[in-house]
């Protein structure tokens, strides 16, 4: 995607070597991109995540030569704000944290007296008291630092080095975090943004069971828990193929095979069925996109043998069953879908295809 695109560009534009200023400016552009699609009211959370990454660009900008100082200061600031005031109207507590960290970073940036009048220039009127408070700049929410490199990781490798730099403590705080964190993604509507971050959670829980499996008897599953964890690391969920999905799914049933043995890793299979249907998903949508409805159809009845009580699984499954004609079959699982998420914005447009394909069929 073109926010994925930015990130990495503006990681790029750190190398030695690199024109710095020509490659923030392409993150720029790219963000600019992503956010013709991430709009407010398409994809509100995913807007004001976009925003907060756009604060940190802003602020690089300023510090390059030839750049407005001011005008790019201004626009980090505007950003940090804009994402600011939508967690705090949603309520987005560990997106607030992050935000607030945020904001005092700039301040400590361009300097307080600085930052303290672009904000009255950008919002007028009193300014929090966190941002006010001196003491407040050194202050560093430890959850809220977990929850910012978390949402950075892109594979399983960067996935064990990050649980590996998570203190014991924090584990259970940190995975209470992420999934409120999700809770709010799918209320506000933000499917995309909830399954992605519950398939990074999985994949945490599933390295943090996999650590406790191979100190343990069942030493076994550790060279199954890696190979799927490389199966999955050489895939690629945005654009996925067929054959690197099915290598995916292959490792994932033998992991899952050896819960029918005596194990004390019950949690461990438990996140492996979750991953694993998620994996299942992403094959199916890669036999859709290859044009092979009856293998997608497999795949998203897979994914929901695994986890029965996911709507979105329902609904792809009735997808597939409209282009295969099986439109009876469809209404129910339509059917299905809304009695677990009645709300979900996708039914109103398998409700139409489905009577546009009974209509045609007439």
């Amino acid at each position: 995607t073109q926010n994925n695109r930015a990130t990495l560009l503006s990681a790029i534009a750190t190398l030695p070597g690199e024109d710095r200023g020509e490659r923030l400016l392409q993150a720029l552009d790219a963000y600019d991109q992503a956010l013709i699609y991430r709009t407010l009211e398409a994809a509100p959370l995913a807007y004001a995540m976009t925003q907060g990454n756009l604060a940190n660009l802003y602020a690089e900008l300023a510090e390059l030569p030839g750049q407005e100082v001011h005008a790019r200061q201004r626009e980090s600031v505007r950003a940090v704000i804009t994402a600011l005031h939508f967690f705090v109207r949603t309520n987005h507590a560990p997106y607030i944290a992050q935000a607030q960290r945020l904001a005092l970073g700039l301040r400590r940036r361009f300097g307080a007296e600085q930052f303290v009048q672009l904000w009255q220039e950008l919002a007028p009127g009193e300014m929090p008291a966190w941002l006010l408070e001196e003491e407040a700049e050194e202050e560093v929410n430890p959850l809220a630092a977990l929850i910012q490199a978390f949402v950075q990781v892109q594979s399983d490798e960067e996935m064990i080095a990050f649980w590996q730099r998570v203190p014991a403590e924090m584990e259970e705080p940190f995975i209470q975090a992420v999934e409120t964190l999700i809770v709010q993604a799918n209320e506000a509507g933000e499917e995309e943004i909830a399954t992605v971050l519950g398939g990074r959670l999985s994949s945490f829980q599933i390295v943090r069971q996999g650590a406790a499996a191979s100190m343990s008897a069942g030493q076994a599953l550790q060279p199954l828990l890696e190979a799927y964890q490389a199966r999955l690391q050489e895939a690629d969920r945005e654009n996925p193929r067929i054959a690197a999905w099915q290598a995916v799914v292959a490792a994932g049933e033998a992991l899952l095979a050896q819960a029918d043995e005596p194990s004390p890793f019950g949690e461990l299979f438990a996140r492996v069925r979750d991953q694993l249907a998620v994996d299942y998903n992403t094959l199916g949508n890669a036999h859709d996109h290859g044009g092979d409805p009856a293998a997608a159809l497999a795949a998203f009845e897979r994914a929901i043998a695994l986890q029965p009580g996911f709507a979105m699984w329902q609904r792809n499954r009735a997808d597939a069953l409209i282009d295969l004609g099986r439109l009876d079959d469809a209404a129910a699982a339509i059917a299905h879908a809304r009695a677990l998420e009645p709300d979900a914005p996708r039914l109103a447009e398998l409700d139409a295809a489905l009577r546009q394909a009974r209509g045609g069929s007439g």
